[in-house]
């Protein structure tokens, strides 16, 4: 579970994207994740590298070290049983549960995309850069994201404008 959930969270790639990972797609030691393109129309999914941070590579690695026997072209991540590649509806169901456990509303994997989106922004990160990793083919829907993180630049600057602190 926390293994899907920081893969989602730390890279932002899209569901389907992630339950397609094979263990040879992900790079412990660089920190790199390939994304394969979706089928032939390479219209949703575009190929390309994303990044995985420490703390997600650790618990990667740490779910791969409990798996047997394991090849390169063995989906990253199986059913419970091992018997399976995991589906996009039980990811679904498995965040579901968890935000109802948490006490969350909304708990399903594309909130995790838009957070990576977010705190890429708040976090300094570029808009081209986040385009890049998300595999966006425009910046239309980045626009939201943007629009988001310049009211937290409004809120942080009312908060600490040196004018209004000094009562000037």
């Amino acid at each position: 579970d926390l293994t899907i959930i920081l893969l989602l969270l730390d890279t932002g790639i899209r569901l389907g994207e992630l339950c397609r990972l094979n263990i040879s797609d992900v790079n412990l030691e660089t920190g790199e994740g390939y994304i394969a393109p979706f089928g032939n129309s390479n219209r949703k999914t575009k190929s390309r590298i994303v990044n995985i941070g420490k703390g997600t590579k650790r618990v990667v690695w740490r779910y791969l070290v409990n798996r047997i026997e394991t090849e390169p072209k063995d989906p990253l991540l199986i059913t419970e049983r091992g018997e399976r590649r995991i589906t996009p509806n039980s990811v679904r169901l498995l965040l579901a549960d968890l935000g109802r456990k948490a006490g969350l509303s909304e708990c399903h994997p594309h909130k995790f995309r838009h957070t990576f989106c977010i705190e890429f922004l708040r976090n300094d990160g570029d808009v081209f850069n986040l385009q890049l990793l998300t595999g966006h083919s425009s910046l239309d829907m980045l626009k939201t994201y943007l629009q988001i993180a310049r009211g937290d630049t409004a809120k942080a600057h009312k908060k600490a404008s040196p004018v209004d602190n000094w009562k000037l």
